[in-house]
């Protein structure tokens, strides 16, 4: 007999994997008569995929014990989806490095913000400043600004320059190859 995919999923619960967590941890699952996965159980129990084990004394009477068979192990185990791709984030999470994460992702070309007193404003006596952001690179042994936004009174204002910046440059090397573009 070949198992549903719901008497799967109970030999998956009996011994406690799931997509997530594979290794087993357990081997029972305690059923007591009229409960709703009882004809399961015994058509599993049946088809060797499980096993009734006696049941331990603070159980209530007419409580019982089934246990996934090496069989049923093997067919809850084999019955898993493939692990899911592990994520930019959870490969940084396990890394062994000080870097932040756009670090890990960018390395030196994590974009940066710079600022600068902006003089001779309306009120001359509160400072204020502008900001802009820029990705750098290296030529041999000298670094070089690969793009840059233009200089805005906000950081948000930088960002959304320094990306339009960024979608130019790509652009640009797309198009004509121009690896110096600003």
């Amino acid at each position: 007999m070949t198992p549903t995919s719901y008497q799967i999923s109970l030999l998956q619960h009996t011994i406690g994997v799931r997509p997530d967590q594979r290794n087993p941890h357990r081997n029972h699952f305690v059923a007591s008569s009229g409960h709703h996965d009882m004809p399961h159980l015994e058509a599993l129990v049946a088809s060797g995929l499980m096993e009734i084990r006696r049941s331990p004394a603070f159980l209530h009477d007419g409580d019982t014990v089934f246990a996934a068979t090496e069989a049923g192990q093997s067919t809850a185990l084999q019955s898993l989806p493939p692990p899911p791709k592990r994520t930019r984030y959870e490969k940084f999470l396990d890394a062994d490095c000080d870097e932040t994460f756009g670090e890990f992702l960018c390395g030196y070309r994590v974009p940066k913000f710079e600022s600068r007193e902006v003089r001779g404003s309306f009120a001359s006596w509160r400072r204020s400043y502008e900001y802009r952001m820029y990705r750098t690179s290296w030529e041999g042994y000298s670094p070089y600004r690969e793009v840059q936004g233009e200089w805005k009174p906000t950081m948000k204002e930088a960002k959304a320059s320094y990306k339009a910046a960024l979608a130019a440059y790509r652009r640009s090397l797309r198009g004509d190859g121009d690896k110096h573009a600003n």
